[in-house]
This record gives structure tokens, C-alpha cells and sequence, in this order.
């Protein structure tokens, strides 16, 4: 879609496409929370985590999640949600690590 419009996203101007073009998609971090929910839910807290790889998803994050800088976002969203300070922490790394260590 950038280079349709001939721009590139380490510009000003192709970094404001971008977020003008996020912002117009309406979703939210509560979306990504609304996802979050429904996994522990179905498989519960122990199976979720974050992933920080941003490259090659264009215009599919939304405009206050559009990187790793904007996890508080996403933080203090799950809190107003009543997860607790240790489900977070689960979501944040520890279950990532305890994978990780599971297949060493």
C-alpha cells in the first residue's frame, strides 16, 4: 500500500500514511486485550504470551500497540481488566522463558 503510493515507511511521510491508516481501522489495544481474554478462556493464562516482532505485519497493529515502546498500553489495560500483577508477568516473559528452558 506504501509503495502504491510511492512511499517509503522510514519517512516522515510514509510514517504518517501509516498511522493515519492504522488510526482509521478502529482497532484498539482493548481488541488485542479482547484476544488476550479469550485465550485464557479457552486455554488459559499459562498458554499466552508477547511476541515483539514488528517487521512485516503493515497496517495490522493498532495505533497504540504499533510497537514494542507501547506494551504499557497494553499493560494497563489487562490491570483495568483485573489481571493480576503475576498473570502479567506470565504474559510479559515468564511463560515465554518457561518454554524456552522446556526445550533446551
Amino acid at each position: 500500500m506504501l509503495k502504491d503510493k510511492g512511499l517509503d515507511d522510514n519517512t516522515p511521510e510514509g510514517k504518517r500514511f501509516v498511522r493515519d491508516e492504522l488510526a482509521k481501522s478502529g482497532i484498539t489495544v482493548r481488541d488485542v486485550a479482547d484476544h488476550i481474554d479469550h485465550i485464557k478462556n479457552l486455554v488459559g493464562i499459562d498458554h499466552i504470551g508477547l511476541g515483539g516482532d514488528f517487521d512485516g505485519v503493515g497496517l495490522a497493529l493498532p495505533p497504540d500497540l504499533a510497537d514494542v515502546s507501547m506494551y504499557p498500553n497494553l499493560i494497563a489495560e489487562l490491570l483495568r481488566r483485573g489481571y493480576s500483577k503475576a498473570d502479567i508477568r506470565k504474559i510479559c516473559y515468564k511463560n515465554t522463558l518457561r518454554v524456552w528452558r522446556a526445550n533446551e
